[in-house]
């Protein structure tokens, strides 16, 4: 069974649920491997998660000087025709409102 956790304990301000590990952790993660630690020591020895330390060191060949990878973008919601169109009504109707050229380019 896990530990259960104490109500109304001090929550340490070292760790932020839910946020990312600084460049610094991450390469504290990779040394101690490369010193032949397992993640599960590491994660102990760090006070992260296991599947943290395992997650980092897959992720460690893609990452350059210990950066974040970056996010993928939002997808468009329009086509490149569709851009080109909404240009095209625009630039031969510069006084239609937002509202109208809207409705006209679709």
């Amino acid at each position: 069974m896990p530990p259960q956790p104490t109500p109304l304990r001090a929550i340490s301000g070292n760790q932020l649920p839910g946020c990312e590990l600084s460049p610094y952790i991450r390469g504290q993660v990779i040394g101690q491997r490369e010193c032949g630690q397992s993640p599960t020591e590491i994660a102990r020895g760090i006070n992260l998660s296991v599947s943290s330390v395992k997650y980092t060191l897959a992720q460690a060949p893609l990452r350059h000087e210990g950066k974040s990878i970056p996010r993928a973008p939002r997808k468009k919601s329009y086509t490149d025709t569709d851009e080109r169109h909404l240009l095209r009504h625009v630039r031969a109707n510069p006084k239609d409102t937002y509202k109208q050229a809207l409705r006209r380019a679709a």
